[in-house]
């Protein structure tokens, strides 16, 4: 068995961010060749990470990345089984790694197994590469369990502090294009942080499913038999209206109070906008995630 000094285990520590133990191993079995033992360890990790697959992953944070040119974004939710891990720089740094790659890919993966396979351009290494390094040293499952992206107009991002939710925005011009200025930019930050806050259910009521609207109206219309015994039907009828309007300003995007100023809506707010502002903007997307969602 090769003699392994303590210093070449430091540096291949420093390499892999794995425990020392872990390294040495490695090295004793790599007869102290560092490029082979970096291989061992990556196999292991393989093996960690295959071990792990099946454990339940309820924990996890939600990444965004935005090019620099604010053309294009990608959101991403990983998975992880336990809160402090989801906290830890290491995979803090994962998640944005993954959000970049999918901003930036030319090869759009279909699902997550094709993801998994692709190879990350800063990194030369897989996405699935970049897991199992993670998980052989935190000792946890891990997994991208949805992603998506949005490319044109102007987007724009916010993660919450926590890292449970975060927010993309794209703006397109209401009279052709919209570049991003500071104050396009600064908008629609403004407008994430709003959605990342109320949670509306849609962009614009013709967004709403009719069977979703079906449903609601089928309640409302229930409150109300109760609350209206021996009115008119047409003052029922008026009742129910109002009840369903209140509903559309607390689901719909554009018709909600504005966080930043409640005695608005957000239409309202971007109308302001464009009137202060040189460039007229229009909200034609928004993708909201927060841990524990569905797609």
């Amino acid at each position: 068995m090769a003699d392994i000094s303590a210093a070449l285990v430091k540096q291949l520590r420093e390499l892999t961010q794995l425990p020392m133990m872990d390294c040495k191993k490695a090295l004793q079995d790599a007869e102290g060749d560092i490029v082979k033992a970096q291989d061992i360890l990556r196999k292991s990790g393989a093996l960690a990470a295959a071990k792990k697959a099946g454990r339940e992953t309820a924990e996890g944070r939600v990444a965004t990345f935005v090019t620099l040119d604010q053309k294009a974004a990608a959101i991403v939710e990983v998975r992880c089984e336990t809160a402090p891990v989801a906290n830890t720089e290491d995979f803090s740094r994962l998640c944005r790694t993954i959000a970049e790659h999918l901003a930036t890919t030319s090869q759009w993966p279909a699902d997550v197994q094709q993801l998994l396979g692709q190879t990350v351009a800063s990194e030369g290494r897989t996405v699935q590469d970049l897991l199992n390094d993670i998980i052989n040293k935190i000792r946890e499952n891990m997994q991208p369990v949805r992603f998506e992206r949005l490319a044109g107009g102007v987007i724009t991002s916010y993660e919450h502090h926590n890292g449970q939710v975060a927010t993309l925005v794209q703006f397109n011009g209401q009279d052709g294009g919209v570049t991003p200025s500071d104050q396009v930019v600064q908008f629609g930050r403004d407008l994430c942080m709003h959605i990342t806050a109320v949670n509306p259910m849609a962009l614009s009521r013709e967004e709403i499913s009719a069977a979703v609207v079906a449903k609601e109206k089928e309640v409302i219309e229930a409150q109300v038999a109760e609350q209206s015994k021996g009115k008119p039907p047409q003052i029922v009828e008026k009742m129910v209206q109002g009840k369903i309007n209140k509903w559309y300003n607390e689901m719909v995007l554009l018709e909600q109070p504005y966080v930043k100023d409640d005695k608005k809506s957000v239409q309202q707010a971007i109308d302001e906008f464009n009137k202060a502002g040189g460039q007229k903007v229009a909200v034609s997307k928004y993708l909201r995630y927060e841990v524990g969602g569905t797609a």
